[in-house]
């Protein structure tokens, strides 16, 4: 006779719950055997006792703490080395495709624009932030949808690339405070705000 995944599924937790209980009452019983050795001792060796068992239990901690802190900024710093080349590429691409003729060069072919898009979306899935993912996707959706002749489009993906700016500021430490919608936008595009005009 077979069991069914439900019924081995509530054996397990039964189980568990069990044995969570069985620690909880060792923990206790042992607990009041060292409180009720602890209350029979000299109130001053029992003093002595319990400044250095908090002493100990303070600098443990402490250390646990700090090692915890420490590693989580190892972490981030490791993280933030390995966005920060994935960033400038994607913010490279995206000014090489708005301003690149302006700047007098070659406009990238077909090829060349899925290539270079593909490459900086792989590194970007490993190693961005959600909310740089997100942005992305936006950019994406909203890149795809510009007309020649249709400023609501334009903007709404302009807005999208400045987004996309602030949240690779923001991932890399910079607050953005008091940065107003189109702030970036003006740095390189003299008339921006002439999108939203109807």
């Amino acid at each position: 006779m077979t069991v069914s995944p439900k019924i081995r599924q509530w054996i397990s937790i039964t189980f568990g719950l069990a044995l969570i209980a069985a620690i909880a009452w060792g923990f206790y019983i042992v607990l009041k055997f060292f409180w009720s050795s602890f209350n029979q001792l000299n109130p001053t060796v029992a003093a002595g006792i319990l400044a250095a068992v908090t002493t100990v239990i303070v600098s443990v901690v402490s250390v646990l703490v700090s090692k915890h802190l420490e590693q989580r900024n190892n972490v981030l710093t490791e993280l933030r080395e390995k966005k920060a080349p994935v960033y400038e590429e994607l913010l490279e691409f995206i000014f090489r495709v708005l301003n690149g003729e302006k700047m007098g060069l070659t406009p990238l072919t077909e090829a060349e624009l899925v290539a270079k898009y593909s490459g900086i979306t792989q590194r970007l899935i490993v190693w961005g932030s959600d909310d740089a993912v997100k942005a992305m996707n936006k950019f994406r959706r909203y890149s795809l949808n510009v007309g020649a002749d249709n400023k609501a489009s334009t903007a709404l993906m302009m807005l999208s690339v400045e987004e996309m700016f602030l949240v690779v500021r923001k991932d890399l430490g910079h607050s953005n405070k008091g940065l107003a919608p189109g702030t970036i936008l003006g740095i390189f595009i003299n008339d921006w705000h002439t999108l939203f005009e109807s």
